[in-house]
């Protein structure tokens, strides 16, 4: 982690949390990364400035456990590196939540990517497409990049046919990488 090895406190924000009123426990919502960073540096009895051993500065999230929830994901977007299918992840958990204009406002934030990202969101996250996707995790190479193409083709198409199911899903993407594919190559 970049805190590990370059911690700079006067750079580090705080840790996000939130207290669920149901069971008293605290929930990190944004700085995960941050947290595992300081853990390490404590571990390795590396300097942490005025931030004492055993503790990390937080701000708590007031709101609903909904709240919280939205809080995260859209904190989880200003990631550095976020992929379109992780940004389409949190467009679609947000969207099936219910909040579709939260939803949509996220996908307004990805620019360019907005179409793209959209298309992913309507991907069943245990389907082949998503899977082909995850594989490459973070690898930009031509396959990664027709692998994601092909998975907006079928998300655009499960967008206009809301109607079809995960086995649909599954056979076009076959469909595509079997005919399509090796057009890519």
């Amino acid at each position: 982690s970049s805190i590990e090895n370059n911690f700079d406190e006067a750079r580090m924000d705080d840790i996000r949390v939130w207290r669920d009123p149901k069971d008293g426990k605290v929930y990190v919502l944004g700085g995960h990364s941050r947290l595992e960073g300081l853990k390490r540096r404590f571990a390795q009895g590396k300097d942490t400035g005025s931030i004492p051993k055993g503790f990390a500065p937080v701000r708590f999230v007031q709101g609903s456990e909904q709240d919280a929830k939205e809080f995260a994901f859209t904190d989880n977007l200003n990631r550095e590196n976020q992929s379109n299918l992780e940004t389409a992840s949190t467009v679609r958990a947000v969207r099936e939540n219910g909040n579709t204009k939260l939803a949509k406002e996220i996908a307004d934030k990805t620019g360019k990517n907005k179409a793209t990202v959209i298309a992913l969101s309507h991907l069943n996250p245990k389907g082949k497409a998503v899977s082909a996707m995850t594989s490459f995790d973070k690898v930009d190479t031509k396959e990664s990049k027709d692998t994601e193409t092909m998975a907006t083709w079928v998300g655009k198409i499960r967008m206009s046919n809301p109607q079809l199911t995960n086995s649909h899903e599954n056979e076009i993407f076959d469909f595509l990488k079997d005919n399509f594919g090796s057009r890519f190559k």
